[in-house]
Formats: structure tokens, C-alpha cells, sequence
């Protein structure tokens, strides 16, 4: 008991970890780099270390954690079996290109995600066949976010064309199933990263303002009326923002680390330097926080981590 506590605060150090995952189940945390690495989290290992696909971006678990969809910088898209890195197969080409991430919906038949070429796209999960698909020419959709039960979804698009008067990036709001969405119109072009509260009702928002820095914000996702806002006076080269499981802290993924944020007021709570950070995700209900970073990564106890710096 005693050495799972230590390991559990001490953490497991992770090989480069560009993306990192973990199931709904708490089992399983996937790490993506050249390779894809599944790791069994009660044991603290290793579990299979495989190479399905060239180039991995990004993947999300179905709702039993049995499969991983990986998608690549071509926007091919694979799904591996869970347990064994094995049973691998091809659910779209890539034809799109790129573009956002991917998550799976609720029930697990179906996996949306968007391009570089303007798409939002929901596809069967096992044949790739599109369900539904929309694309806005002149755009790119740069990250799909929903909530824990797959109920709301925020899509992040931006525009292409950066001549004349630029157009700010703006976010459009699903229901499940997809039909029609509510827009939020974003003040900025340079929206760095957004995510949906795990209960569904809020949207953080982190943007970059010329000459000012970066600006934290959380709306309401019914009426997009603004709940509170705050200068990130202590973030460099933001590249992701995450939800904790509880809606209490916002985890900050930045170049040099990680800075975590109180909900209620917006203030820096605690700290975790990484060099070139990259991901994070929380377990739904261990208490664990798996960080990835472009050298290596941690997966540990987040009440491991260390308030803020005296002085930051």
C-alpha cells in the first residue's frame, strides 16, 4: 500500500508523449509519439508498445476503452484494439487533411471530428461512412471539445485567408445528434484553446491579444453571457486547455509546463514545469493527471503538484 501511494505521488515517468489519453474507465492511458504506447495505470507499466500508423496526432478511447481511434497528420484515421495494440484497421483515408482532433460520441458508434478544408464530419466508427458532414469553404476547423457524456460539443473554426480585415475565430455549439448550431463569436483570431466544462455548461476559452497577452474566459454554453475573464500574466506559448473531471480547476498547457486555475476566480493555483509541454488529461475519478511533453511526459497524483511559484 504504502509503495502504490509513493508511485501515485512521486508519479511514472512516460516516454514523449505529443498526445495523451486516458479511458473512461481510469485503465488505460495512450500516449502518442512515432509510436503508439497503451499503458495499464493500476500496474504503473508499460502494457504494448505498437506502430499502426505513421505520424499519430490524436486518438480518443470508445465508451468501454476496448478501442483507440488514432488519427494522423495526413487525417488518416485507424482504430487499435485495447489490450493488445492489435486488430488494427482504416476507418477513413485522409483525405481531408488533418485538422481537429477526434472523440468519440456517446454511444461509441460514431467519431466526429473536422479539417484543414472546413468539414465537420461525424462518421460510422467502423466503416468511416459519414453520417453527417458540413463544410465551410474558406475555413479550417482546428478542435473538437464536448463534455463527459458526449451530450454538448464545441467546435473551434478559424479562417484562412488573413488579408484585408482579419476575421476573428469563432466556435459553433452542438447538440447531440448534430443538426443545428448555435454560434459563439469570438473577439479574437487568435484563440489558443477551448474546452467544454465536464458537466456541459461551460466553455473556457484562452486567447492571444496582440501587445496584451493571453485572456482566460468562461461563458455560459446556454446563453454565451460571460461568467468571469482573467489576464494569464504567467503563461508562454499556450497550446491547450483542459477541464478537470469536477469542474474545479482548468489545467493550462503552456511551452514550459503546466498552470492550473481555480474555476471560481480564475487564479493560478499550482505549477508544473515540463520542457515542451503538449498535452494533459485527467483520470475521470483517481485523482491522476497524465502530462505529455515533446521529450518526455509524467502521469501522477495531482495533489502532487505544487502551488504556484512566490512571486508568480
Amino acid at each position: 500500500m504504502g509503495g502504490h501511494t509513493t508511485r501515485r505521488l512521486n508519479g511514472i515517468k512516460l516516454l514523449r508523449a505529443y498526445t495523451v489519453c486516458i479511458s473512461g474507465d481510469d485503465s488505460t492511458l495512450a500516449t502518442l509519439s512515432r509510436d503508439v504506447v497503451l499503458w495499464d495505470i493500476s500496474a504503473g507499466a508499460k502494457r504494448c508498445r505498437v506502430h499502426p500508423v505513421t505520424h499519430p496526432s490524436s486518438c480518443d478511447f470508445n465508451g468501454d476503452g476496448s478501442r483507440l481511434a488514432i488519427k494522423t497528420t495526413s487525417g488518416m484515421i485507424v482504430s487499435i484494439e485495447t489490450l493488445t495494440g492489435e486488430d488494427s484497421y482504416v476507418i477513413a483515408d485522409g483525405r481531408e487533411g488533418e485538422g481537429a482532433n477526434l472523440k468519440y460520441s456517446c454511444c461509441s458508434q460514431y467519431l466526429v471530428d473536422g479539417s484543414w478544408r472546413g468539414s465537420v464530419i461525424v462518421r460510422d466508427a467502423t466503416t468511416g461512412e459519414a453520417a453527417f458532414s458540413r463544410r465551410r469553404e474558406g475555413e479550417m476547423v482546428k478542435a473538437v471539445a464536448t463534455d463527459v457524456e458526449r451530450q454538448i460539443w464545441a467546435i473551434h473554426h478559424s479562417y484562412k485567408s488573413r488579408t484585408g480585415s482579419p476575421r476573428p475565430d469563432y466556435i459553433s455549439v452542438w447538440t447531440w445528434p448534430f443538426q443545428e448550431p448555435r454560434i459563439f463569436q469570438h473577439k479574437s483570431r487568435f484563440v489558443r484553446g477551448m474546452a467544454v466544462s465536464s458537466d456541459g455548461l461551460l466553455l473556457a476559452t484562452c486567447a492571444w491579444v496582440p501587445s496584451e497577452g493571453y485572456h482566460l474566459t468562461l461563458h455560459w454554453l446556454s446563453d454565451f453571457e460571460l461568467v468571469s475573464s482573467a489576464w494569464m500574466e504567467e503563461a508562454a506559448g499556450v497550446r491547450k486547455v483542459v477541464w478537470s473531471p469536477r469542474n474545479t480547476e482548468i489545467a493550462v498547457v503552456c511551452r514550459d509546463g503546466f498552470i492550473f486555475y481555480e474555476t471560481s476566480d480564475l487564479a493560478p493555483t499550482a505549477e508544473f514545469a515540463l520542457e515542451s509541454a503538449s498535452d494533459a488529461a485527467y483520470s475521470n475519478a483517481d485523482g491522476l493527471i497524465a502530462l505529455g511533453g515533446w521529450s518526455s511526459g509524467r502521469l501522477l497524483a495531482r495533489e502532487a503538484i505544487s502551488s504556484p511559484s512566490p512571486g508568480r
